[in-house]
């Protein structure tokens, strides 16, 4: 402000302000009072709702599992082949009854899998009253001759069964020599066998499916004899299709000489053994 002289009035005295001790502090304690009550009134709500929702949800739960509801009325097999599946429901038919949704679907797994011929299964719920399991049949690989007669085994080895003619449908070959020296059957020695069989199927599929047997008694060679040869054919260990290519030109030179041969050794690189049958001779092959 400017006076009549041209000169600025001197500014107004600023009033000096006074604050009452601790005021803020009661302001803040307010406040935190108010948040405090919200929240306990929040957390109180929330609390009640979740009590109401659990409440709900155990009596909705204690409903459907009640043994009188939603009883287990059907078991549908399927997988495996009208025969075994029969056989399997047959076996899960204890079950029958129960609260279809308190059923152990492990419980289920397992005891399907105690049918022989079942490697695995995956189960279903089927609501209100059926259970669905797709099983995972065993597909026999071999034939396994031990002492208490032929037996069926799988890919893995496992014993499905005794060999039966209702399962005569597909030519597997034997394996023999599986026997250990206290005449129990040798899981080594089925096993070898069916490393060999697999490795055959893969690198010579017409070869395999010509076999008649299998013979692993012996660590050092497969003896292998045709359902069209008779001769015995002495295979690698670790590589069972080895020469295989050159049997045939070897079968026809042998047949076009009029030579019988006592075994056929093709378990070396590059070189094909022949031990001739000598008639009165017993001749001992490599």
């Amino acid at each position: 402000m400017l006076t009549p002289s041209g000169n600025q009035a001197p500014a107004a005295p600023v009033e000096p302000r006074y604050l009452r001790p601790g005021g803020n502090r009661r302001v803040r304690r307010r406040r935190q009072r108010r948040t405090a009550l919200a929240a306990s009134i929040w957390c109180a709500a929330w609390l009640a709702g979740a009590g109401l929702a659990a409440f709900g949800f155990r009596t909705g739960w204690q409903l459907l599992v009640d043994p009188d509801r939603f009883p287990l009325r059907q078991i549908v097999v399927e997988g495996a082949g009208e025969t075994i599946d029969r056989e399997v429901e047959a076996k899960l038919s204890p079950l029958l009854g129960r609260n279809v949704l308190t059923i152990d679907i492990a419980e289920v797994q397992r005891t399907a899998a105690t049918h022989p011929w079942v490697s695995g299964s995956s189960v279903r719920r089927r609501l209100p009253s059926t259970i669905l399991v797709l099983v995972e049949p065993r597909v026999t690989l071999a034939l396994v001759l031990a002492p208490d007669g032929i037996h069926m085994t799988d890919a893995e080895g496992f014993d499905i069964g005794r060999y039966e003619p209702k399962y005569a449908g597909v030519n597997h070959a034997i394996l023999t020599g599986v026997t250990d020296a206290e005449g129990r059957v040798s899981r080594a020695r089925v096993a070898a066998g069916i490393r060999a069989l697999r490795a055959l199927e893969a690198k010579a599929a017409e070869f395999s499916a010509s076999l008649s047997t299998l013979d692993v008694s012996r660590s050092d060679r497969v003896t292998a004899t045709l359902r069209d040869c008779v001769t015995p054919l002495y295979l690698s260990p670790e590589d069972p299709a080895r020469n295989l290519g050159s049997l045939g030109d070897v079968r026809q030179r042998l047949s076009a000489a009029g030579i019988t041969a006592e075994y056929i050794d093709l378990r070396f690189s590059g070189e094909i053994a022949v031990m001739p049958d000598r008639t009165g001779e017993k001749t001992r092959g490599a």
